[in-house]
């Protein structure tokens, strides 16, 4: 690029990114889509700790508290081609500000519920706008970030996950044992998992008035051909990044371009029925050389989710299960004899989260950041399909270590190391989802992406659930066995973008 003698040839947006940098407007997306995913973490996560405390009030317990996180899956996974779909139609931006939004009003209703099944419904509507930010907040951020810094940048912003968790257990310890209960009509009243319930909502407004004040994405709107407003947006950029007086033309930009955008007569086309345009808009992510990459997305990430979210979600009980219990023995004897002693005991209690639940989930959060961090050094010298199949490879010999192990903390290292690997190497898959499915596709892409995703996360927390204490064996090297098959498959990913594939 010329960055002396001006062009009137388009110059490519991913070369202007190059030259625009990783700089201050970058920084302020970032912090916002960080915050979104913290809010995003605390619904998903947050909500199997918030239940306990909750189940007196409302009366859920038991297999109503199964129902409420199935039903919440099944919303999210309904609506996550949806998001996608609003996304590619109509910005990034929009769609980041009106689910974001709604859901946390939804959840704010929530929390206020004096009864199940009001609880319930609301949950089930929280899902159906929480996979709106969870899957949009990647597209976004990519589409400010220059190639070669996609990777690294998707996974600072994966951070957030693991400080989430930390979040949510944290806020919980400091608040839930004061038990307050301010009444206010019979037996209803303002208490402790309630206010908890609030301030989970905290980052989420912060990341929302962050993305308000942020501009559209400019690959969204050349998708749309509409390259007015986006060299608008990238002069912004430019002068937020660079200083008041440079501008793009003094760069030597003054028209700027992407390949493999929608043609102006698919841009006009706009079918009255809502689910024509959803079917139309869909079908070139399963055709020509974006179906190979499609069906290693949806496989890789039914796999990542269920073995990381799936299993994720059961280790902290995995972990109380194993801590009644003494001896030397593996994973499966451990369950077990806690099986036995739980009959022996017959414990009715539900209302009370011990402070061990909460210390092992600030555990797995503090486990997950690691994970994260290590992956961003790895980047540094190492390309991210070596590291998603070196991660696959961890995990299955760490899942396959439980068969044998007699220790209990190597027996709790080796669940960990199962389930983490697979949880943290999913925005490098992501990543490369995002590097070769063009603009007006991306969004879909990643909804169908997460959709699958969250449908696998699905069955492992139903299998996990009627397995983990009766077919034991069975239950850890299934995953085994799925996390190797697809380390196979893993081989298939493109090493790089600028080296594999062909740029937007």
């Amino acid at each position: 690029m010329n960055k002396q003698t001006p062009t009137t040839s388009p110059v490519d947006i991913d070369d202007v990114l190059k030259e625009l940098g990783f700089g201050r407007m970058q920084i302020f997306i970032f912090v916002g889509c960080f915050l979104m995913q913290i809010y995003v973490t605390n619904e998903q996560f947050g909500i199997g700790l918030l239940s306990v405390p909750a189940s007196c009030d409302i009366d859920m317990s038991g297999y109503r508290v199964s129902w409420m996180l199935a039903l919440g899956m099944c919303s999210q996974i309904l609506f996550s081609h949806y998001w996608g779909h609003f996304a590619d139609e109509r910005g990034r931006r929009m769609q980041l500000i009106v689910s974001l939004l709604t859901c946390m009003v939804l959840s704010l209703l929530t929390s206020l519920m004096p009864e199940y099944w009001s609880f319930l419904v609301c949950r089930f509507f929280v899902g159906c706008f929480l996979t709106g930010p969870g899957m949009g907040l990647v597209t976004y951020m990519s589409e400010f970030t220059k190639i070669s810094l996609r990777p690294k940048v998707l996974i600072y912003l994966s951070y957030s996950q693991g400080i989430g968790m930390v979040y949510v257990a944290a806020m919980a310890m400091a608040l839930l044992p004061s038990d307050i209960k301010i009444r206010l009509v019979g037996d209803y009243g303002i208490t402790s998992w309630r206010i908890l319930f609030w301030i989970n909502l905290l980052p989420g407004i912060a990341g929302l008035i962050i993305v308000w004040l942020s501009p559209e994405s400019p690959k969204y709107y050349l998708s749309i051909h509409k390259e007015q407003e986006a060299m608008a947006v990238l002069e912004k950029c430019c002068r937020v990044n660079k200083g008041k007086d440079v501008t793009l033309k003094s760069l030597g930009i003054e028209y700027v371009t992407q390949p493999r955008r929608r043609s102006e007569v698919e841009v006009k086309f706009r079918s009255r029925n809502p689910f024509v345009r959803l079917w139309v808009n869909t079908k070139p992510l399963f055709r020509g050389k974006h179906l190979r990459f499609m069906l290693l997305a949806l496989t890789l990430s039914f796999t990542l989710f269920a073995t990381g979210f799936g299993l994720a979600i059961w280790i902290v009980r995995i972990f109380e299960a194993t801590e009644d219990t003494g001896g030397k023995a593996t994973l499966c004897e451990l369950m077990y004899e806690h099986a036995m002693r739980k009959k022996e005991k017959n414990d009715t209690s539900f209302c009370v989260i011990e402070l061990e639940t909460l210390e092992y989930s600030m555990i797995i959060g503090v486990v997950c950041l690691c994970f994260f961090i290590v992956i961003s050094l790895l980047l540094i010298c190492l390309n991210r399909k070596t590291i998603i199949i070196s991660f696959s490879f961890i995990a299955g010999c760490s899942g396959f270590l439980l068969n044998f192990v007699h220790w209990k903390p190597m027996v709790l290292i080796a669940l960990i190391f199962l389930s983490m690997p697979s949880l943290c190497s999913l925005r490098l898959v992501h990543s490369v989802l995002v590097d070769v499915i063009p603009t007006h596709l991306r969004s879909k892409a990643m909804a169908l992406s997460t959709m699958m995703g969250r449908f696998g996360t699905m069955l492992a927390m139903i299998y996990v659930g009627y397995t983990y204490q009766v077919f034991c064996p069975i239950t850890f090297n299934l995953f085994v066995v799925i996390i190797l098959l697809s380390g196979g498959l893993m081989f298939l990913l493109p090493k790089d973008a600028a080296a594999d594939i062909a740029n937007e």
